[in-house]
């Protein structure tokens, strides 16, 4: 042991009796002119379980000396990131001990047990001042933390563990503050079952909330020993426990600069584990004292009194009652050197009519209240919880908004963090003391009310969530009309075969009902010496492989496009091998060919089978096959088929086809007395109708070689498909030689064409029902046309009529169609008003040009063609002001980009073969 440690322990008091203690402090007292009675005085009588005989002063368990296990066992409940006393030690120190280190600290504990002396650092606290509320110069309104030595605290726990197990059986159950197993929720709940029970017979309770001045700071030590010596602590563990009071001192410490040291005689440390249970026991002493016979009476228990550590609540029947256990109090508190503070403790009275509770402590008169605040809960002279509620749900709310600000926000810190935080800060404040809430009708239907607004707020942020989704990508299509029909209340119609189980075969017979009109045989021609076969390599298929789509359906064999995107290094080898082999024999493998028909209603209400779309399912190999394929056939092609087809065709559009029709009607119409008839035919299942022979012998005549002639055959022929129902899937198949699978890069031309003289084949004859014929013609003198026939049926002359989407009307005036795309632009910005009504962001500029932007460039190319200026005016007339932030608006009037779009349609360069006859048409 150094120089320093013996003076340390040479410094501190060697007397061992513990009833010099009481003699010395009585003795002080009596200079300072203060008498302190002692404990049979105070009482008038022993306590109960002494018997009138002290105690043994020896105990074989609790007087022996400290173990090493026991030292161990509190060292390893230390929490670690707790401040250290005077002498720098942490508990991360202690918790790192070995075997010997801990023998050393057990040493030490043994010396200070067995010589009732401590190192002075052990009873040295260095207070830390913390702010309550008030004025912070007012040092009353500060709360001061005591941190004391660690290895002093691991001995105050090895003593508090010796201490416990003599008192708590002897503490009544009032007391519930610093004993295990109890809290604040165990008075909280029975002060309100007193009190609910109480105003549902009708009896009043006189309540008295009892606030004591500094009440750990002015307990005395002597009258404290010799409590514990009536409860049974005495001898050396009385001593030890003494030893830790004597020769007390502290210093206060502000941001570092730490004050003189300054001795304290009279107060228990605040931070020592020894101090909780020494001072239920002292207030235990006190509530004994003064018990009467009044009380509450709450089933077959009287209860007068609940305590949790310092806060007391007295329970009367009357005020008179609660006026004499208030004096019996007060009166011991005053004997044990505590005082009650006049000015916090008050009266409340529960009662269904109001009564007035008037109490008295030394002359002053203690406040009535209608709601008092004890340990943390509100209670009230009704006994209802209602402003509980509201006042825990408003300190909720305050917590959430101070963490939004400092926690939610922050994005450098992780979810799992914000949760925590969520879990510790939040949840407590909002559901502390929620167990004996009790909801009244009134409460339930507001909280019937809250929940369902809650839950339609859930909902809606849901929905809005699930839409702005649906537009995070504008590049998937089928996402994005998924959120249309969100948010439009789009109501998919159920197709009729939902019920009919027949259905699919009468759809496979129907789909395949032109083979029978099929009399031309499928022949394969024999390839000359010198033809090429195509030859794929290995970096064009994988190429091919990774662009396939993920979200597209899969086909008959259900393989998604994603596993083939994923796996496309791994298998491209193995698909070039197989077609190749394709190639070179020009036969394509069942497997491949293999379709399934998915029938999709045309309209909400389905009469016939022609009222189903066929929607061709196949194998997504296939189809990186043919795009293969396809690109070859584009370059051995011809670059213009047709200079009057503008559809599957690059760089031509609806917009080209509408401009050279105006543009041909007007030129032809600038000549004297002319007229133009126009005939826009609709051809009947155009892509099933199309017999294989026929297509390759043209595409054998230009110029595509024999090998490929003959696979696209092979392809074309025997193709086994079958039709769907929802998910099931009807085995019912079919062998198709005649029409193509619906393929726009197979077949180039739409079956929707506008022509004045024509001849059809047997096989694509065009619907009579729904060609239309309109004519154009401003002479003065008009006479009657005569209608055009097809198969002995006339055609139907019309004045206006719909063509790629345009009104076109037989004075060629714009005020029908732009009347049309005003009403389609109108409905369009109240889809993007309803977004702003969800509150969600402007992220979709792009789907804003595709819905209403490209309706105006139509208009202005229409405009260009029919009255070039004029046709601005007009649009300005009817063009929409974008009053959803985030849209982009036209900035350069009705004309700019718009114009150059149209005008880009139909100018010779882009367009010289099918604009050639409009070569007197001005620039």
């Amino acid at each position: 042991m150094s120089s320093t440690e013996k003076r340390r322990w040479s410094d501190a008091p060697t007397g061992t009796d513990a009833e010099q203690v009481p003699e010395k402090i009585e003795k002080k007292q009596e200079n300072s002119g203060q008498k302190i009675p002692s404990a049979d005085e105070r009482c008038g009588r022993r306590l109960p379980w002494n018997n009138g005989e002290e105690p043994e002063a020896e105990d074989s368990e609790v007087d022996s000396f400290i173990t090493q296990a026991e030292v161990n066992e509190v060292v390893q409940q230390l929490l670690g990131g707790k401040a250290p006393g005077v002498d720098e030690v942490r508990p991360e120190y202690l918790k790192s001990l070995d075997v010997v280190g801990l023998s050393w600290l057990t040493r030490l504990c043994n010396i200070a047990w067995q010589s009732g002396t401590v190192p002075l650092d052990w009873t040295t606290g260095v207070v830390i001042p913390l702010f309550k509320k008030g004025d912070r110069r007012v040092c009353s309104n500060y709360r001061g933390i005591t941190l004391l030595s660690l290895p002093g605290k691991v001995y105050s726990r090895v003593l508090e563990r010796r201490v416990r197990p003599l008192v708590e059986p002897q503490i009544q159950e009032e007391q519930c503050g610093f004993r295990p197993s109890r809290g604040t929720l165990d008075q909280l709940y029975t002060l309100h079952r007193v009190l609910e029970g109480s105003w549902e017979f009708a009896q009043p309770v006189h309540m008295c909330f009892v606030d004591l001045v500094n009440a750990f700071d002015r307990v005395h030590c002597g009258i404290l020993w010799e409590v514990l010596w009536e409860y049974g602590v005495c001898g050396p563990l009385l001593r030890a426990v003494r030893s830790l009071y004597n020769r007390s001192r502290s210093l206060v410490c502000i941001a570092s600069c730490k004050s003189d040291l300054f001795p304290v005689h009279v107060g228990l440390q605040q931070g020592c584990p020894l101090s909780p249970i020494l001072f239920i026991v002292f207030m235990d002493r006190i509530s004994r004292c003064s018990q009467g016979l009044e009380g509450v009476r709450f089933g077959d228990h009287r209860i007068s009194s609940l305590i949790f550590a310092d806060d007391v609540v007295l329970l009367a029947p009357s005020s008179l009652d609660l006026q004499h256990a208030l004096g019996r109090f007060a009166a011991e508190c005053e004997a044990a050197g505590m005082r009650v503070s006049t000015s916090k403790s008050e009266a409340m009275v529960l009662d269904r009519k109001k009564v007035t509770c008037t109490l008295q402590v030394g002359g002053e008169v203690l406040p009535q209240v209608e709601e008092f605040k004890y340990l943390g809960v509100l209670f009230t002279s009704e006994g209802r919880m209602d402003h509980e509620i509201d006042r825990r749900i408003d300190a909720a709310a305050a917590v959430m908004r101070s963490m939004y600000r400092s926690v939610e926000v922050k994005k450098e810190l992780s979810r799992k963090v914000k949760l925590s935080i969520y879990q510790s800060i939040y949840v407590p404040t909002l559901t502390y003391g929620h167990e004996f809430w009790v909801m009244t009708e009134r409460e339930a239907l507001r909280t019937a009310r809250a929940k369902l607004s809650r839950a339609i707020r859930e909902a809606k942020r849901m929905h809005a969530q699930r839409i702005h989704s649906h537009f995070q990508d504008c590049r998937d299509s089928r996402y994005m009309w998924q959120g249309i029909q969100a948010i439009t209340n789009y109501k998919t119609t159920s197709s009729a075969c939902d019920s009919d189980a027949s259905l699919p075969d009468a759809l496979n017979e129907f789909y395949t009902r032109f083979e029978a009109q099929n009399n031309v045989a499928a022949r394969k021609t024999i390839p000359p010496h010198n033809d090429q076969v195509l030859c794929l390599s290995t970096a064009d298929v994988k190429r091919t492989l990774c662009r396939v789509n993920p979200w597209k359906s899969a086909g008959p064999d259900n393989i998604p496009g994603r596993v083939l995107r994923e796996c496309a290094e791994q298998l491209a080898d193995v698909f070039t091998d197989i077609f190749n082999i394709s190639l070179s024999s020009t036969v394509v493998p069942t497997c491949l060919k293999t379709m399934a028909i998915v029938p999709v209603p045309k309209k909400s209400t389905v009469s016939c089978l022609n009222d189903y779309r066929p929607v061709a399912l196949t194998l997504i190999v296939m189809k990186c096959f043919k795009r293969l394929v396809m690109r070859h056939i584009k370059t051995d092609l011809p670059p213009s088929l047709d200079p009057l087809h503008f559809a599957y065709c690059l760089n031509r559009s609806t917009d080209d086809a509408i401009t050279t029709i105006l543009c041909l009607s007007l030129t032809h119409l600038d000549n004297k007395d002319t007229y133009a008839r126009m005939l826009f035919i609709d051809f009947s299942s155009a892509f099933n109708t199309i017999i294989p022979q026929h297509l390759i012998e043209k595409l054998s005549l230009l110029g595509l070689n024999t090998s490929l002639c003959n696979w696209i055959l092979d392809f074309l022929t025997g193709r086994p498909q079958s039709v769907r129902q929802l998910l099931q899937h009807h085995h019912t198949e079919h062998w198709s030689t005649s029409g193509l699978c619906a393929q726009p890069t197979a077949v180039h031309f739409a079956d929707s064409r506008l022509c004045s003289n024509a001849q059809f084949e047997p096989h694509h004859q065009p619907g009579v029902d729904k060609t239309k014929e309109m004519v154009v013609d401003f002479r003065r003198a008009q006479s009657d046309h005569s209608p055009l026939f097809i198969d002995g049926s006339p055609v139907e002359i019309v004045k206006s009529t719909k063509f790629l989407g345009v009104h076109l009307a037989e004075d060629l005036t714009s005020s029908l169609n732009t009347t049309s795309i005003s009403k389609k632009a109108q409905q369009r910005l109240y889809f993007l008003r309803r977004l702003r009504k969800a509150h969600l962001p402007p992220p979709i500029p792009p789907f804003y040009r595709g819905t209403i932007d490209s309706p105006e460039q139509l208009h202005h190319c229409l405009g260009q063609a029919w009255y070039q200026d004029q046709a601005q005016v007009h649009a300005a007339e009817w063009r929409p002001q974008q009053d959803y932030e985030g849209y982009p608006t036209d900035q350069t009037g009705s004309g700019g980009r718009y114009s150059e779009s149209s005008l880009s349609t139909y100018p010779y360069p882009l367009h010289p073969q099918h604009l050639h006859p409009l070569a007197s048409y001005p620039h």
